[in-house]
């Protein structure tokens, strides 16, 4: 007796018992032979009962689809984010300054009766004296206090560390920062090079390994 199958779709045969042997017979295999009405499956068929047991349950696989794994997102820290602060904008770094000098210059004009503006003796080695000598004030007297001057003050930013993001309240620290700010004041470029820098950092700022920042908006 001979057997024909189904496989892949297509009519094969035909098969021996020998032949089906060789061959992979499962249980939902159709199957038609000589005495059969239509094709039955291969379980119901008692002759090929004892090759069907030697071979596996049908299992379809369904073929697997090749994932590519999402690469890391690339961490970006964010422009505005340092230690939970913004960075000062350059105008407010600007104004602060210049309010600061206009602040600062009235003692000196008291001291000086107003000859300060007036007399270009004085835009010397005194002249240099007094704006380290401020320097020292300011950094000693106001760091401490606001951690910057009173013209960061008055605009709500500090002075914190480049590192550590901690407040610079040190007057070491304050006049360090205050006095090479006064020493480059008389060279352009330093002093306005946070207009171009990625943090907004003058040289002094660079010098002093600090940053002018201020509190993020809720």
């Amino acid at each position: 007796m001979t057997y024909y199958l189904i496989e892949k779709d297509e009519k094969t045969g035909p098969f021996t018992i020998e032949q089906l042997n060789e061959k992979d017979l499962y249980k939902e295999t159709l199957v038609w032979t000589k005495g059969l009405d239509e094709w039955t499956e291969a379980k119901n068929i008692p002759m090929l009962k004892d090759i069907i047991d030697q071979t596996p349950p049908l299992y379809n696989i369904a073929p697997k689809q090749q994932v590519t794994p999402p690469e890391p997102p690339i961490y970006k820290k964010p422009v505005e984010d340092y230690f939970g602060y913004k960075l000062a904008t350059k105008w407010e770094r600007f104004i602060a300054t210049f309010i600061e000098t206009l602040i600062m210059m009235i003692p000196l004009l008291i001291i000086t009766k107003g000859d300060y503006l007036n007399d270009d003796s004085y835009i010397s080695v005194y002249d240099i004296a007094i704006n380290i000598l401020g320097a020292i004030m300011v950094g000693g007297l106001m760091y401490p206090i606001w951690s910057g001057n009173i013209g960061h003050k008055i605009f709500g930013i500090k002075v914190i560390s480049k590192e550590t993001g901690e407040d610079i309240k040190n007057p070491i620290k304050g006049i360090i920062r205050e006095f090479s700010k006064v020493i480059l004041s008389y060279f352009i470029i330093p002093m306005i090079w946070l207009f171009w820098d990625k943090d907004r950092q003058n040289l002094y700022d660079k010098i002093s390994k600090t940053i002018v920042v201020k509190k993020k908006e809720a």
